[in-house]
Formats: C-alpha cells, structure tokens, sequence
C-alpha cells in the first residue's frame, strides 16, 4: 500500500473551501465516471445540431476508421503502438491519446487522411481534462491531478500549448459548477474559473464559487464567524454583499439575487441590490447541500431526502429517501450523479451498480420522474435525457426504448443510432459476440468488425 498525500490548507482556506466539499460530494459521480454533463441547453430534448451527421469511428489495436453511417466514405490510418485514445460522451473533432507523458498526441477526425499530431509539453504529469474535450472545441484544458502543477491549455488546430492563471502557481480540481470548472490555489485563497466551452477565457475570484451564469459569479466568503454572498461581473463587484445568518450549503443566481440554502435549513432569497434576505422557507428537506442545474432550478438533499425547487423556493418534485442499508436505520437522500440541464440521474450515492442502484431520471423542468432504473447509468448524454444503463437499458429524450442488443455502448448525438453488442449463444455456457450499430427507427443492424466504436459529429 502506498501513502496518498494531497495539498496542506491554512485555516483561511479549509473556511473558503467549506462549500466546495459540498459540491465535490454532489458531483462525485460526475467526477469519477461521468465526462460531458452540463451543457449550454435549456430543452428537456437532445436538442443537438441534428443538420450534422454523426460519424462513425472504429478502432483496432493497429487501426482507425473514419467513415459516415452509410459507409460509403471512409478513411483508414494506422494508429501508433500502444495508442490509448481518450474517449468522451460527446466526442468531436478531435481524438486524443489518454496519458501523462510530456507530449499530447491526438487525430484530427475531420482530415481526408488523418495523421498523428504531436505537442511537446515542458512538464510531466499533466492530464487532459475530458469535459474540454468536446464537440465544436479546438482547446482542452491540462491540470495536474494531484494539485503539483499549474493549469496549462493546448489548442489541437496550431498545435501550441500556454500556461494560464498564474504559470507559478499550483491548483487543485475544486469541483465543477454549470459550464465551469473550478480550480483552488495549492498556496493561496483564489479560485480560477475556467469556461469548459473555451478554457482560455478564465478568471480569478477570492472565495468559494457557488454559481456562475455566463461571466456572473455567486462567491461566498467567510469573516471570523460571519458568512457573506457577493456578486461580480467577471472580476468586478456588482451590488452589494449580503450577510446570512447560517454557513451556506448551496445557492443559485437570480436576475437580482440569489437563492441559497444555509446550513439551518433555511431557503432565502437574496437581493443584491437593496441588501435585503427574505425567507423563502424551510428546506422540507434539510440541509445537507445544493446545486444549481438549470436556470431557475436548484437540486438539494438532506436527512428527509431531496428536492428540485423553482427560483421562489418552493419544491418542483419531492424525492424520499434511498433504501435502508444493512446495519443503517434510515436511507441515504438521492443525489444527483449524472445529467445535464434537461435531466437528472438521481440515486443514493455516486457508486456504479448493475443492479439495485435505486435510481431515477427526473425532468429539470417539471421534477417529474421520468423513468426507474434498476442499474446506473454508465453513458449520459450533455443535456441528461438520453442514456444507457449498466444493465443496457436505453433512454432516449427521456423515454425508454426497447433494442435487440445485449449491451449497449452508445448513442448518436441525434438519437437516431446505437453502438452495442449482440450475442449468438452456440452453447448453454458461450456466446460469441457480434458488435453492432443498429438504426433505432427501422431496427436495421450492421456488424462492424472492430469491438470498440464511437460516434463523433464534426
């Protein structure tokens, strides 16, 4: 066994980072097994540019196929040994290689004929960050996983790589909010915000970031015993900074304020303008933490469970308690695992099951429960409506649809394909499998020679 040793905290910033343990908690799953979540879309639907046609990519241990859906144009290139390629969700343009070495390889996909591409980087130890690996992006952001290193971009299209922020300085992941990720400095108090869309429009705040609306912070800081909200516009203060009563569990933006839910239980609103906090309530949930989804939508759980509230404060769907664990004498609350601003994957706790995971989809919109799954998910579209479970069950803008596959690997950015496997038994113990993309409207299959296929739209 082998000691794991992280970043040493001052005071000062364990009490800055007291709301980022909370976000860290909620988006376990996001962070240990879910890469593209928070999208830019506002629509309960997959709302893609369904005008592109995905293509299909297929790879073996010494090739790649590039082709259309129909096969009728298609490139081939040898893949360099021991080629790893990173694989997202949602994937783009470009294919990278998954390593921390000092140098970023990657394919541009798009490319008559495509060719390895090469970026040498000063230090090892880097990784790519998957959620910057994404469709329509030609920057992915690099970070140091254990916090010993700055944070540093490559942009795939000229092949140069820069640092950003502060290239002396070492950040940690902190978590993630909406669209954004946020980093905390190893030996200082101030928070970068980096934009997954475009990594080199970052910023800088002091404090623990709770939302974030397209360059409008919500920070929260911490005075002796006294906790405050502000607001800022970029890196500029806009309004006033409003005292709360409680530590805050967890908090959205508002046209003039905010709502944020303090560690009593309490649901206030907040204005920004005026400096005043009003009631909205009390949590019928308690106060264990909050998360911003959509706009308007705040997720929060607690010991009597969990809820999805409107910008007033009052509950959209209310969410019981997980089942009771052996030994326990009460569930867990559901927490949000996986999903985007359309749909969420609740479940009690981050852990992937294949069975009895107790989990649900829900509506961003509504609250309404959409779909029980026996299974978590294990692939999740950006917006959250379209998934496949661990069991294979398929999800499609919410909707559950059967297919004639053993398992499910995928689906197209337009809903309209599959990526699975289909078994033939030749005896009561065997199988031999079959690898598949199957045409969800008609049903039509086409066996594909190699075991490992992805969808790419560029």
């Amino acid at each position: 066994m082998h000691a794991q040793f992280g970043p040493r905290f001052s005071r000062a910033q364990k009490l800055l980072i007291t709301f980022l343990i909370v976000l860290a908690f909620a988006g376990a799953g996001w962070v240990t097994w879910k890469f593209f979540i928070f999208d830019d879309s506002h629509s309960s639907q997959v709302d893609f540019d369904t005008k592109v046609p995905p293509h299909l990519v297929s790879l073996s241990e010494s090739v790649m196929t590039v082709s259309n859906l129909d096969g009728t144009e298609t490139t081939t290139t040898e893949l360099p040994p021991g080629f790893s390629a990173m694989l997202g969700v949602d994937q783009g343009r470009w294919l990278l290689e998954d390593n921390r070495d000092t140098v970023v390889n990657y394919f541009d996909l798009s490319a008559k004929q495509p060719k390895l591409r090469s970026v040498q980087l000063p230090f090892a130890g880097w990784a790519i960050h998957p959620r910057t690996v994404r469709v329509g992006s030609d920057v992915v952001l690099l970070y140091a996983p254990d916090g010993s290193l700055g944070l540093a971009v490559v942009n795939l299209k000229d092949g140069t790589a820069y640092p950003i922020a502060s290239a002396r300085q070492k950040y940690f992941l902190a978590g993630s909010v909406r669209d954004y990720l946020l980093f905390k400095e190893v030996d200082g108090l101030n928070t970068v915000i980096v934009p997954i869309a475009d990594p080199t429009a970052f910023w800088v705040l002091q404090g623990a970031v709770v939302d974030i609306r397209g360059t409008t912070a919500l920070v929260a800081t911490v005075n002796g015993l006294a906790n405050y909200l502000s607001t800022y516009d970029g890196t500029k203060v806009v309004g006033v900074r409003v005292q709360v009563e409680n530590p805050i569990m967890g908090g959205m933006l508002l046209d003039t304020g905010a709502l944020v839910l303090e560690r009593s239980g309490a649901l206030s609103l907040l204005d920004f303008v005026t400096s005043k906090v009003k009631r909205a309530g009390v949590s019928p949930f308690g106060a264990q933490g909050a998360i911003p989804v959509a706009d308007d939508r705040l997720y929060g759980w607690g010991g009597d469970g969990s809820a999805l509230l409107g910008a007033d404060g009052v509950p959209l769907g209310n969410y019981p308690l997980g089942p009771v664990p052996e030994g326990a004498t009460e569930g867990p609350p559901l927490v949000a695992t996986a999903g985007g601003t359309g749909c969420l994957v609740l479940q009690p706790g981050p852990q992937l099951k294949p069975t009895g995971a107790a989990a649900m989809l829900i509506s961003t919109v509504d609250g309404a429960e959409l779909v029980q799954m026996d299974a978590s998910p294990n692939w999740v579209s950006p917006d959250g409506c379209t998934l496949v479970g661990l069991d294979s069950k398929v999800v499609i803008n919410g909707k559950p649809v059967e297919v004639d596959l053993d398992h499910v690997s995928s689906v197209s950015r337009d809903g309209g394909s599959v990526l699975g496997v289909r078994t033939s038994a030749v005896n009561s113990t065997a199988g031999t499998p079959t690898f598949v993309l199957l045409d969800v409207a008609t049903g039509k299959t086409t066996e594909l020679e190699s075991a490992l296929n992805l969808f790419a739209t560029f």
